[in-house]
């Protein structure tokens, strides 16, 4: 699993290598919501006002990994050692 999103991040061209491009992983971990009322039944962040995050997300690549390893439970604190490089076989040890 964490070998597949090292080789996603390898698969960058020469070209791009070349220029010494560097990555930028945003983890929007807890800007889940629910539509308010108040907001014409839109969520916060839909209601948002973000011109650097458009033009980030606009301009950057998505991809998908899955970041939950077999015989872990789907949590953020899993998925995000995992996106760091981290095997939480090993460094795992559960919500503080």
């Amino acid at each position: 699993m964490i070998d597949n999103n090292i080789r996603m991040l390898e698969n960058t061209t020469g070209q791009e290598r070349s220029r010494g491009l560097k990555y930028a992983i945003v983890i929007a971990d807890g800007m889940a919501d629910m539509p308010q009322d108040e907001l014409g039944g839109r969520t916060p962040v839909e209601e948002a006002v973000l011109p650097n995050g458009d033009y980030v997300a606009g301009s950057g690549r998505l991809g998908v990994a899955r970041t939950i390893p077999a015989g872990f439970s789907p949590g953020s604190d899993v998925a995000i050692l995992c996106l760091l490089g981290y095997d939480p076989g090993e460094y795992y040890t559960g919500r503080a």
